[in-house]
């Protein structure tokens, strides 16, 4: 059965859902979700011990941590998912996203001017660097507004690189907020006659989809500043990493890991970055870690009460941020820095309470910003992404939207193979890997995909149309060849047939006396025919035959033996055979019966007592004719005998014709 894989790497976390089946009937298999094993503190801690050496007091055996490209052996070869349909997702907060109006209606109206538009849109950049994928989200007044996703080759690149190296040709790429819609519309509460506002909560970017009408309204992906989401991790991700959905709590990136890694990477650079980034760490720096925003993010226009609020929140996170990063007299300044994931911040409990609520007050402003934006209302918010497992998060937008806020989950909406734990770990960490799915499911509702152009998917016999089409050449030349060679015999045979047939007619014309054979006849098949009639099996009114070559061989054996007796006392004078056969009608039934034709002999002899004898000849059982009964007849000329021999076919002889 085909197995269909949604794969989402994020930063931290490799996520996957395994579907088996067709379109019209498919079920969840698999789920996994794999942590990508990072180096920390100062690149021993990771090193994990082979045994129990260290309690044992021996020589310490290390093994670093599997690369993402090993991670990902490792997953697709235990997992048996080498030969299953993949479907990857890029990051929503790698892409630069923007809304604008276009002057058509038709979709394939707006395919075509959708470039052009873009280039006035972002005069910035250049396209030809980027894959543009377009969504249309509205129409009006006989116009359409339509959100553009620019990605740049660089990141596709990378991600495919990545796959590749691990023997993975994804069928498509999607980008996740795409994927998270298509999840969504899976789950029991999806209706698509209400407004809803889906939030995926992410440690490295949040994004947030609108929906109304059942179809996706406004997009919107930003980084998430991840010293007020949790734990930190300092220590960055391997080349092709740093893009991918949501991650469990605690497992959260820092504001310098947001950008995506490329190229070589070492721990040494690594370590001179962090040490660099903690020589500029001062107060006024924090405030643009804690406001890292892409270039996509719109502009808002605050009122004078809103700006002093987020300028307040932004100087109490000043301070906390400086208090908790600068390093006291004579410690090292790498401690707090090179702490493992596991460990808290050294900051008290109401201190960290204050960085999500931080990050809870952000979220509230984006929402804010993206309804103002479309004018509209919600009707339900739905979280998703490992901060959502937090209370706080359903509780805040709950009550600061006066909306009912819930969790994502799928309940008994997916056919599956998975436990009920298994299911609520998909509802949160796994809704990116089932919305990449549906994608090659029939549940693909925006349709985008960044494998186009140079990018674009060649499908397996896509790759072979190249040796196909050589062998079919090859093959054509073949039995070309062939079809020559056989003409030409086939011509050389018809000219030996033609010749032949010839050949038999002039045989024909020989063998019959200047009989020519009727045009289109078969020489063979008239000669054939004419035997048939000699035979007496042919024409009718040609009555049978004695077989004259024994039947004169015999009256030559009769008549020699004859001579033999009676010595040299005859000469014979003429010969008249006919051995036809003859009917004639006897008594009143008019039967017809076979009688013979007489046939005569004629001799001269000199003596007068051999006339009888002759008779007696014919007549004899073993030595006379077999064909023949004799009566003679004799007058004197001269100084002899003229004796005639009348031969008439003896009964036998003609019953055997019968």
């Amino acid at each position: 059965m085909a197995l269909v894989l949604g794969l989402d790497i994020g930063t931290h976390s490799v996520t996957g859902a395994v579907f088996a089946g067709t379109p019209k009937k498919f079920r969840l298999v698999d789920f996994f979700t794999e942590e990508i094993p990072v180096l920390v503190a100062s690149g021993l801690e990771a090193l994990q011990p082979k045994d129990d050496s260290r309690a044992q007091g021996m020589p310490q055996e290390f093994t670093t941590p599997l690369s993402l490209d090993e991670l990902l052996q490792k997953i697709l070869t235990e997992r048996g998912l080498k030969g299953a349909d993949v479907i990857a997702a890029i990051d929503a907060k790698d892409c630069i996203i923007r809304e604008f109006p276009v002057q058509f209606t038709r979709e394939e109206q707006i395919a075509k001017v959708v470039p052009f538009t873009a280039e006035e849109f972002l005069p910035t950049i250049n396209l030809e660097e980027f894959v543009l994928e377009w969504l249309k989200v509205g129409e009006a007044h006989g116009k359409s507004n339509v959100v553009i996703f620019a990605l740049k080759n660089d990141v596709i690149e990378s991600r495919l690189g990545l796959l590749k190296r691990v023997e993975v040709d994804p069928i498509a790429l999607d980008i996740d907020a795409a994927a998270l819609f298509n999840a969504f519309a899976l789950t029991p509460v999806f209706d698509a006659k209400k407004s809803m506002l889906l939030i995926d909560m992410g440690g490295t970017s949040t994004k947030m989809i609108l929906i109304e009408n059942g179809r996706i309204k406004k997009v919107r992906a930003f980084r998430s500043s991840a010293r007020v989401l949790g734990p930190e991790r300092l220590i960055g991700q391997p080349a092709g990493a740093a893009s991918g959905g949501g991650v469990a709590a605690g497992h959260v990136a820092s504001s310098y890991e947001a950008e995506p890694l490329f190229g070589d990477y070492s721990i040494e650079t690594r370590f001179k970055e962090i040490e660099d980034a903690l020589r500029k760490l001062e107060p006024a720096g924090a405030d643009a870690l804690l406001d890292a925003f892409d270039d996509s993010t719109p502009i808002a226009i605050l009122s004078d009460e809103d700006y002093a609020q987020v300028q307040g929140m932004a100087a109490q996170d000043r301070l906390s941020d400086g208090a908790n990063r600068v390093a006291a007299p004579g410690t090292n300044r790498f401690d707090e820095r090179l702490r493992t994931p596991s460990e808290p911040l050294p900051s008290n409990s109401a201190n960290g309470g204050g960085d999500f609520r931080a990050y809870l007050d952000r979220m509230g402003i984006e929402v804010q910003r993206t309804l103002a934006s479309s004018q509209s209302n919600i009707d339900l918010i739905c979280l998703t992404g490992g901060i959502s497992a937090r209370e706080e998060s359903v509780r805040f937008f709950s009550e600061e939207f006066d909306v009912e806020t819930i969790r994502l989950d799928f309940g008994d909406s997916i056919e599956c193979d998975l436990d009920s734990a298994k299911m609520l770990e998909v509802s949160r960490f796994g809704a990116v890997a089932v919305g990449l799915a549906m994608k090659n499911l029939g549940g693909d509702r925006a349709g985008l995909d960044f494998r186009k152009g140079r990018f674009r998917y060649e499908h397996r016999f896509s790759r072979l149309k190249l040796p196909l089409l050589v062998a079919s050449v090859l093959c054509f030349g073949f039995f070309l060849q062939t079809a020559f060679w056989s003409y030409h015999e086939y011509r050389s045979f018809s000219e030996r047939a033609h010749d032949f047939e010839q050949e038999s007619r002039s045989v024909y014309e020989a063998f019959f006396f200047g009989k020519p054979v009727a045009e289109g006849r078969d020489p063979l098949v008239a000669a054939n025919e004419q035997l048939g009639k000699w035979s007496g099996k042919g024409l009718v009114g040609v009555g049978k035959v004695l077989p004259f070559a024994d039947a004169l061989a015999n009256v030559a054996d009769v008549l020699d033996a004859a001579k033999h007796d009676l010595g040299d006392i005859f000469r014979i004078r003429n010969m008249s055979f006919d051995f036809k056969v003859k009917f004639r009608a006897q008594g009143q039934s008019k039967k017809a019966e076979p009688v013979g034709a007489d046939s005569v002999i004629e001799l001269m002899t000199k003596n007068d007592n051999g006339f009888s004898s002759l008779e007696r000849a014919f007549s004899k059982p073993e030595k006379g004719s077999k064909y023949f009964d004799a009566k003679t007849q004799s007058k004197r000329v001269q100084d002899e005998y003229q004796v005639s021999l009348t031969l008439t076919p003896k009964k036998q002889a003609l019953q055997q014709l019968e």
